[in-house]
Protein backbone atom coordinates (compact mmCIF):
# COMPACT_ATOMS: atom_id res chain seq x y z
CA UNK A 1 0.00 0.00 0.00
CA UNK A 2 0.98 3.87 0.03
CA UNK A 3 3.21 4.91 2.42
CA UNK A 4 1.93 7.18 4.87
CA UNK A 5 4.80 9.50 5.30
CA UNK A 6 4.27 10.85 1.14
CA UNK A 7 1.85 13.19 0.03
CA UNK A 8 -0.85 11.65 -2.45
CA UNK A 9 -0.67 12.27 -6.07
CA UNK A 10 -4.84 11.87 -6.09
CA UNK A 11 -7.46 12.49 -3.60
CA UNK A 12 -10.31 10.02 -4.08
CA UNK A 13 -13.69 11.50 -3.02
CA UNK A 14 -16.45 9.18 -2.08
CA UNK A 15 -19.99 10.10 -0.57
CA UNK A 16 -21.61 7.97 1.13
CA UNK A 17 -25.19 7.26 2.50
CA UNK A 18 -27.15 3.95 2.97
CA UNK A 19 -25.16 2.17 1.15
CA UNK A 20 -24.24 -0.55 3.72
CA UNK A 21 -24.69 -3.17 0.54
CA UNK A 22 -22.25 -1.75 -1.91
CA UNK A 23 -19.53 0.59 0.07
CA UNK A 24 -16.64 -2.54 0.59
CA UNK A 25 -17.04 -3.14 -3.14
CA UNK A 26 -16.22 0.49 -3.79
CA UNK A 27 -13.65 0.75 -1.57
CA UNK A 28 -11.50 -1.91 -2.64
CA UNK A 29 -11.79 -0.88 -6.18
CA UNK A 30 -9.43 2.34 -4.62
CA UNK A 31 -7.69 -0.38 -2.77
CA UNK A 32 -6.52 -2.13 -6.57
CA UNK A 33 -5.17 0.70 -8.05
CA UNK A 34 -1.79 0.33 -8.98
CA UNK A 35 -0.10 3.67 -9.12
CA UNK A 36 3.43 4.87 -9.15
CA UNK A 37 2.34 7.30 -6.56
CA UNK A 38 0.67 7.51 -3.23
CA UNK A 39 -3.31 7.78 -3.02
CA UNK A 40 -5.63 8.73 -0.28
CA UNK A 41 -9.22 8.21 0.16
CA UNK A 42 -12.03 10.83 1.69
CA UNK A 43 -14.90 9.09 2.46
CA UNK A 44 -17.75 11.64 3.45
CA UNK A 45 -19.75 9.45 5.83
CA UNK A 46 -23.12 11.32 5.95
CA UNK A 47 -24.82 10.02 8.60
CA UNK A 48 -26.13 6.75 7.25
CA UNK A 49 -29.49 4.68 9.56
CA UNK A 50 -27.61 1.44 8.64
CA UNK A 51 -24.11 0.10 9.08
CA UNK A 52 -22.20 1.98 6.33
CA UNK A 53 -20.35 3.90 8.70
CA UNK A 54 -19.26 0.68 10.69
CA UNK A 55 -17.64 -0.41 7.52
CA UNK A 56 -15.88 2.41 6.56
CA UNK A 57 -14.93 2.45 9.96
CA UNK A 58 -13.19 -0.82 9.63
CA UNK A 59 -11.50 0.44 6.37
CA UNK A 60 -9.95 3.22 7.95
CA UNK A 61 -8.54 1.09 11.17
CA UNK A 62 -7.15 -0.96 8.72
CA UNK A 63 -5.65 0.99 6.10
CA UNK A 64 -5.05 4.16 8.17
CA UNK A 65 -2.53 5.65 5.66
CA UNK A 66 -4.72 6.10 3.12
CA UNK A 67 -8.58 6.10 4.34
CA UNK A 68 -9.78 9.02 5.91
CA UNK A 69 -13.71 9.12 7.16
CA UNK A 70 -15.02 12.80 7.10
CA UNK A 71 -18.21 12.13 8.97
CA UNK A 72 -21.28 14.43 9.15
CA UNK A 73 -23.26 15.45 12.76
CA UNK A 74 -26.24 14.65 10.90
CA UNK A 75 -27.47 13.95 7.53
CA UNK A 76 -26.57 16.69 5.44
CA UNK A 77 -27.24 15.52 1.58
CA UNK A 78 -24.94 15.60 -1.10
CA UNK A 79 -23.83 19.48 -1.79
CA UNK A 80 -22.52 19.89 1.54
CA UNK A 81 -20.91 16.64 1.98
CA UNK A 82 -18.84 16.77 -1.36
CA UNK A 83 -18.10 20.35 -0.15
CA UNK A 84 -16.72 19.19 3.24
CA UNK A 85 -14.71 16.39 1.71
CA UNK A 86 -13.30 18.71 -1.05
CA UNK A 87 -11.31 20.84 2.13
CA UNK A 88 -9.94 17.59 2.84
CA UNK A 89 -8.10 16.91 -0.31
CA UNK A 90 -4.62 17.24 -0.58
CA UNK A 91 -3.39 15.11 -3.75
CA UNK A 92 -2.64 17.46 -7.04
CA UNK A 93 -5.61 15.61 -8.54
CA UNK A 94 -9.20 14.52 -7.15
CA UNK A 95 -11.41 11.53 -8.45
CA UNK A 96 -14.66 10.97 -7.56
CA UNK A 97 -16.72 7.66 -6.88
CA UNK A 98 -19.78 7.10 -4.59
CA UNK A 99 -20.02 4.66 -2.20
CA UNK A 100 -22.70 2.44 -4.44
CA UNK A 101 -20.54 2.30 -7.63
CA UNK A 102 -17.22 1.42 -8.11
CA UNK A 103 -14.06 1.19 -10.58
CA UNK A 104 -12.73 -1.77 -12.87
CA UNK A 105 -9.60 -0.78 -14.29
CA UNK A 106 -6.92 -1.50 -11.64
CA UNK A 107 -4.72 0.98 -13.83
CA UNK A 108 -7.20 3.65 -14.21
CA UNK A 109 -5.79 6.32 -11.78
CA UNK A 110 -2.20 6.00 -13.17
CA UNK A 111 -3.67 6.32 -17.25
CA UNK A 112 -5.76 9.37 -16.02
CA UNK A 113 -2.47 11.17 -13.96
CA UNK A 114 -0.43 10.35 -16.64
CA UNK A 115 -2.29 11.77 -19.60
CA UNK A 116 -2.89 15.06 -17.05
CA UNK A 117 0.68 15.03 -16.19
CA UNK A 118 1.84 15.04 -19.82
CA UNK A 119 -1.21 17.76 -21.05
CA UNK A 120 -1.36 20.56 -19.44
CA UNK A 121 -3.92 22.40 -21.25
CA UNK A 122 -6.61 19.45 -20.30
CA UNK A 123 -8.33 20.11 -16.95
CA UNK A 124 -9.80 16.38 -16.11
CA UNK A 125 -9.82 13.21 -17.24
CA UNK A 126 -12.85 11.04 -18.05
CA UNK A 127 -13.95 7.41 -19.65
CA UNK A 128 -17.26 6.02 -19.77
CA UNK A 129 -19.18 3.43 -17.49
CA UNK A 130 -21.29 0.45 -17.60
CA UNK A 131 -25.00 0.60 -15.70
CA UNK A 132 -26.20 -2.57 -13.64
CA UNK A 133 -29.18 -3.10 -12.12
CA UNK A 134 -29.78 -6.02 -9.95
CA UNK A 135 -26.70 -7.53 -10.57
CA UNK A 136 -27.34 -7.61 -14.43
CA UNK A 137 -26.35 -5.27 -16.90
CA UNK A 138 -28.87 -2.36 -17.58
CA UNK A 139 -27.22 -0.26 -20.28
CA UNK A 140 -23.21 -0.65 -21.95
CA UNK A 141 -22.75 2.46 -22.00
CA UNK A 142 -23.60 5.49 -19.59
CA UNK A 143 -22.02 7.84 -21.65
CA UNK A 144 -24.13 7.96 -25.23
CA UNK A 145 -22.20 7.79 -28.10
CA UNK A 146 -21.87 11.68 -28.94
CA UNK A 147 -20.54 12.13 -24.96
CA UNK A 148 -17.27 9.57 -25.75
CA UNK A 149 -15.32 11.77 -26.39
CA UNK A 150 -13.23 14.83 -25.69
CA UNK A 151 -14.87 18.11 -24.36
CA UNK A 152 -13.68 21.62 -25.13
CA UNK A 153 -13.56 24.16 -22.40
CA UNK A 154 -16.76 25.72 -24.00
CA UNK A 155 -19.11 22.53 -23.70
CA UNK A 156 -17.50 21.77 -19.93
CA UNK A 157 -18.70 25.60 -19.31
CA UNK A 158 -22.14 25.58 -20.85
CA UNK A 159 -22.82 21.95 -18.56
CA UNK A 160 -21.28 19.21 -20.92
CA UNK A 161 -22.43 16.15 -19.24
CA UNK A 162 -19.93 13.55 -18.25
CA UNK A 163 -19.85 10.41 -16.43
CA UNK A 164 -18.64 11.70 -12.96
CA UNK A 165 -17.45 8.02 -11.22
CA UNK A 166 -14.88 8.17 -14.06
CA UNK A 167 -13.61 12.01 -13.48
CA UNK A 168 -10.19 12.97 -12.53
CA UNK A 169 -9.35 16.16 -12.45
CA UNK A 170 -6.99 19.15 -11.42
CA UNK A 171 -7.22 19.97 -7.54
CA UNK A 172 -7.88 23.75 -8.26
CA UNK A 173 -11.50 24.01 -7.13
CA UNK A 174 -10.71 25.79 -3.66
CA UNK A 175 -14.60 26.59 -2.51
CA UNK A 176 -17.93 26.05 -4.60
CA UNK A 177 -19.85 29.41 -5.19
CA UNK A 178 -23.21 30.06 -3.01
CA UNK A 179 -25.71 28.99 -6.27
CA UNK A 180 -24.34 25.37 -6.14
CA UNK A 181 -25.65 24.90 -2.94
CA UNK A 182 -28.99 24.63 -4.55
CA UNK A 183 -28.34 22.30 -7.64
CA UNK A 184 -29.88 18.67 -7.47
CA UNK A 185 -27.00 18.03 -9.49
CA UNK A 186 -23.71 19.11 -8.72
CA UNK A 187 -21.40 17.54 -11.36
CA UNK A 188 -22.83 19.92 -13.68
CA UNK A 189 -21.31 23.28 -11.39
CA UNK A 190 -17.87 21.01 -10.99
CA UNK A 191 -17.21 20.56 -14.48
CA UNK A 192 -18.41 23.90 -15.62
CA UNK A 193 -16.09 25.82 -12.99
CA UNK A 194 -13.32 24.16 -14.27
CA UNK A 195 -13.56 25.04 -17.72
CA UNK A 196 -11.35 27.82 -16.50
CA UNK A 197 -8.42 26.02 -16.52
CA UNK A 198 -8.68 23.97 -19.80
CA UNK A 199 -10.46 21.18 -21.83
CA UNK A 200 -11.20 17.91 -20.91
CA UNK A 201 -9.85 14.18 -22.21
CA UNK A 202 -12.24 10.97 -23.20
CA UNK A 203 -9.82 8.00 -22.26
CA UNK A 204 -11.13 4.99 -24.67
CA UNK A 205 -8.40 2.86 -22.53
CA UNK A 206 -9.42 2.72 -19.51
CA UNK A 207 -12.13 -0.23 -18.97
CA UNK A 208 -15.49 0.68 -17.81
CA UNK A 209 -16.25 1.49 -14.60
CA UNK A 210 -19.94 0.23 -13.34
CA UNK A 211 -22.39 2.56 -12.00
CA UNK A 212 -25.25 1.00 -10.39
CA UNK A 213 -28.92 1.45 -10.88
CA UNK A 214 -30.55 0.57 -6.89
CA UNK A 215 -33.57 1.94 -5.06
CA UNK A 216 -31.38 3.20 -3.04
CA UNK A 217 -30.22 5.56 -5.60
CA UNK A 218 -30.16 9.75 -5.31
CA UNK A 219 -30.65 10.29 -9.11
CA UNK A 220 -30.61 6.77 -10.74
CA UNK A 221 -34.07 5.47 -10.06
CA UNK A 222 -35.69 9.02 -10.54
CA UNK A 223 -37.61 8.76 -12.95
CA UNK A 224 -37.04 10.50 -17.02
CA UNK A 225 -38.88 13.28 -16.19
CA UNK A 226 -37.69 13.64 -12.81
CA UNK A 227 -34.20 13.64 -13.81
CA UNK A 228 -34.77 16.16 -16.29
CA UNK A 229 -36.15 18.54 -14.09
CA UNK A 230 -33.29 18.01 -11.86
CA UNK A 231 -31.06 19.12 -14.85
CA UNK A 232 -33.19 21.77 -15.88
CA UNK A 233 -32.81 23.60 -12.13
CA UNK A 234 -29.39 22.90 -11.65
CA UNK A 235 -28.23 24.49 -15.67
CA UNK A 236 -30.19 27.47 -14.89
CA UNK A 237 -28.65 28.13 -11.62
CA UNK A 238 -25.38 27.34 -13.49
CA UNK A 239 -26.95 29.94 -15.88
CA UNK A 240 -27.32 32.54 -12.65
CA UNK A 241 -23.76 31.91 -11.93
CA UNK A 242 -22.11 33.03 -15.07
CA UNK A 243 -24.17 35.97 -15.09
CA UNK A 244 -23.37 37.28 -12.19
CA UNK A 245 -19.67 36.33 -13.17
CA UNK A 246 -20.27 39.09 -15.99
CA UNK A 247 -20.18 35.81 -18.60
CA UNK A 248 -23.54 36.85 -20.41
CA UNK A 249 -22.88 34.78 -23.28
CA UNK A 250 -22.43 31.38 -21.40
CA UNK A 251 -25.60 32.12 -19.37
CA UNK A 252 -27.54 32.44 -22.85
CA UNK A 253 -26.40 29.75 -24.29
CA UNK A 254 -27.07 27.86 -20.49
CA UNK A 255 -30.65 28.77 -20.83
CA UNK A 256 -30.98 28.27 -24.52
CA UNK A 257 -30.01 24.40 -23.49
CA UNK A 258 -32.89 24.68 -20.48
CA UNK A 259 -35.55 25.66 -22.94
CA UNK A 260 -34.50 22.62 -25.20
CA UNK A 261 -34.75 20.30 -22.61
CA UNK A 262 -38.08 21.86 -21.18
CA UNK A 263 -39.62 21.42 -24.62
CA UNK A 264 -38.47 17.90 -25.41
CA UNK A 265 -39.72 17.06 -21.86
CA UNK A 266 -43.22 18.50 -22.26
CA UNK A 267 -43.34 16.25 -25.34
CA UNK A 268 -42.75 12.94 -23.57
CA UNK A 269 -45.13 13.87 -20.29
CA UNK A 270 -47.56 16.85 -19.36
CA UNK A 271 -47.32 20.17 -21.16
CA UNK A 272 -48.37 22.32 -18.33
CA UNK A 273 -46.29 20.32 -16.26
CA UNK A 274 -42.63 22.37 -18.04
CA UNK A 275 -44.71 25.57 -19.34
CA UNK A 276 -44.12 27.12 -16.03
CA UNK A 277 -40.41 26.42 -16.10
CA UNK A 278 -39.50 27.25 -19.72
CA UNK A 279 -41.25 31.16 -19.54
CA UNK A 280 -39.55 31.47 -16.20
CA UNK A 281 -35.90 30.61 -18.14
CA UNK A 282 -37.52 32.49 -21.19
CA UNK A 283 -38.17 36.00 -18.77
CA UNK A 284 -34.41 35.56 -17.65
CA UNK A 285 -32.90 35.22 -20.84
CA UNK A 286 -34.51 38.14 -21.89
CA UNK A 287 -33.40 40.25 -18.83
CA UNK A 288 -29.54 39.28 -19.50
CA UNK A 289 -27.57 41.71 -20.62
CA UNK A 290 -25.95 41.51 -24.05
Amino acid sequence: MWGSNSKPMVSVICLTYNHEKYIGAALNSFLMQRTSFPVEVIVGEDFSSDSTGHIVAEYCNKYPETFQIVRAGKNVGMNENFRNCLKHCSGEYIAICEGDDFWVDEFKLQKQVDFLENNPDYVLSFHDATIIFGGAIFEKHHLNQRLRQDASAWELKCGRGLSTLTVCFRNLLSDLPPESDRVPVLDIFLWSLLSNFGEAKYQENIKPAVYRRHEGGAISMKTRAEQCRMTMISMTLLAQYWQRMGEFEVARSILSRVVQLGIRQSRLRDLVRFQVVIVKELLLALMLKK
